[in-house]
């Protein structure tokens, strides 16, 4: 029997299309969860990797890309570099990085359009990001431009088998069955080719890693971290407050989720020494 008719075991209800989360836009909810979501991911063993590439003395300019509220640095799991910089294109968590970190100097900038000069940085961070935009070859083009030669560039996306996208595909064909889902890790497979086909293979170490997401036990806080999600599912069909709204109607499905929820990533290790 599969994991979706072992945990949503009964129908969902239908998505009322009329009604929506609140006022928010995307940006503001996605503000709103990723602080709370920040507080229940366990990324232990990734910032170790992370850790292992900061203790060069050499490291004159870091770039963390798409770094929303840079909590890695101001909650203090990664050091405070002089010469750090953000780029952020959410409006909400670029101006809680800035609030949290007054060592760093913050953009609020898209990373197909960097706001570097050419060869400027030695390390450069983009973890989370890719398997997310539309076009990775334009924004690690932009990665390279300003990386300087023989610098690094970290890159941290999603692995296949990974429990956490494993149920969270499951209950979204629950909740939508009517709907042709990809496979995650089909968009897992397809994020990660992109991105290899960028380097050449001897620029290219890559070290798997896990984690872990430990859900809230009060319902309606659970459903924030969940909704996101199950939107990068069905970003193409339902806005993120219609998929809101229909969890919030089917909230018997979410008593049936484990409470933990292993999560397994790669982390890229780039030398851009072919510039």
């Amino acid at each position: 029997m599969s994991l979706t008719k072992i945990l949503f075991a009964k129908p969902a209800k239908l998505i009322n299309t009329t009604q929506s989360i609140s006022n928010e836009t995307f940006d503001e909810f996605f503000f709103h969860w990723w602080v709370e979501f920040s507080k229940i991911w366990n990324r232990e063993n990734e910032i170790q990797l992370i850790k292992q590439h900061l203790t060069n003395d050499n490291i004159l300019n870091l770039i963390d890309v798409g770094c929303a509220d840079m909590y890695l640095f101001s909650r203090g799991y990664l050091p405070e570099l002089k010469n750090l910089y953000g780029v952020e294109p959410n409006i909400h968590l670029f101006e809680e990085a800035k609030n949290n970190n007054p060592f760093a100097k913050l953009y609020n900038a898209y990373g197909d359009n960097l706001p570097f000069q050419n060869d400027y940085a030695d390390l450069i961070l983009c973890l989370w990001v890719l398997h997310l935009v539309d076009d990775i070859p334009s924004i690690i083009r932009e990665l390279k431009r300003v990386g300087k030669p023989h610098s690094t560039l970290l890159i941290t996306v999603p692995e296949i088998d990974s429990q956490l996208y494993a149920v969270f595909y499951d209950l979204s064909r629950a909740l939508f069955p009517s709907i042709s889902i990809l496979n995650p890790n089909q968009i897992i497979e397809d994020v990660q080719q992109k991105i290899f086909e960028q380097f050449s293979l001897d620029e290219v170490e890559k070290h798997l890693f896990y984690g872990k997401l430990s859900l809230p036990s009060d319902q309606d806080a659970k459903i924030a971290p969940i909704a996101v999600f199950v939107h990068w599912f069905l970003k193409e069909h339902f806005t993120l407050s219609q998929i809101f709204k229909t969890l919030k109607d089917n909230s018997e499905l979410l008593n049936n989720l484990p409470t933990e929820l292993s999560d397994k990533g790669i982390f890229i290790n780039v030398k851009l020494s072919n510039k």
